[in-house]
């Protein structure tokens, strides 16, 4: 379940270079050159429960904070079922991590047994998600700021706090992988690939925690009459676009 959050920070699969701390932990026992490359181009970096992936889905930290926007800012009835559909979306994708009710709908619902990996319903969110922060952004954009000035705060506040609570977090978790036991009884490199996968988990929080806050100025210059609403617009699919493109390279 805690995969969840991949949409928000993304680096629950990533590529290692060899300047990265786990590559001079094989340094300092004697790894070469070439046999610390080839480790970290194939190191199991995910740490989710599935032992076959690709690695989880990134709806990206701006449309997290968008999404959480148009729930404060869009009033009609149209939010509550993108509001639902994503959270309906999001526990499907549990699969066996909430087996009661993924087996009810598996029985009862039709055609669900007809999906080759329930993950697949995750689509669902990245419809909803991006739809209802575009949508939001509209209300905000045509609402009187003295009056919503707090819910934007608000929205920021919520989305920024859990980038940080996620940081927090990160330093009491384990990072174990499914896949770790294939490693057999070599524990002091399962430990450093497990403090490497927290580094990157941190590094990519802090990021995403950056880009909302990016996108937040963005907006509150806008309301501020700082920045014209066309510019402001343009900055805000800028940073969107520059969320993306690192993350797609992966």
């Amino acid at each position: 379940k805690f995969e969840t959050f991949s949409i928000i920070c993304g680096k629950f699969l990533q590529f290692i270079s060899m300047n990265s701390d786990l590559a001079e932990g094989l340094r300092k026992k004697g790894a070469g050159s070439g046999q610390i490359k080839s480790f970290v181009n194939s190191v199991p970096t995910y740490w989710g429960d599935q032992p076959f992936t690709s690695g989880p889905y990134y709806m990206g930290a701006i449309i997290v904070f968008l999404f959480i926007l148009g729930a404060f800012f869009v009033k009609s009835y149209v939010k509550w079922w993108l509001i639902a559909a994503s959270v309906f979306g999001i526990i499907l994708s549990w699969g066996d991590n909430f087996s009661a009710f993924n087996y009810f709908m598996f029985d009862y619902f039709p055609g669900y047994n007809k999906f080759r990996a329930v993950s697949m319903t995750v689509a669902i969110p990245f419809f909803c998600m991006p739809l209802l922060g575009f949508i939001g952004v509209q209300k905000l954009i045509e609402s009187e700021w003295k009056e919503n000035k707090k819910q934007f705060l608000k929205a920021l506040g919520i989305t920024a706090g859990l980038c940080l609570l996620l940081i927090g977090v990160s330093f009491v978790m384990r990072f174990r992988g499914a896949v770790d036991a294939q490693l057999g009884d070599q524990a002091w490199l399962v430990d450093l690939i497990r403090d490497q996968r927290a580094s990157m988990f941190r590094v990519d929080t802090i990021r995403s925690f950056f880009f909302i806050i990016a996108s937040g100025a963005i907006l509150f210059y806008m309301k501020q009459g700082k920045i014209k609403k066309e510019i402001a617009l343009l900055s805000l699919a800028g940073v969107l676009v520059a969320d993306y493109i690192p993350v797609a390279k992966r």
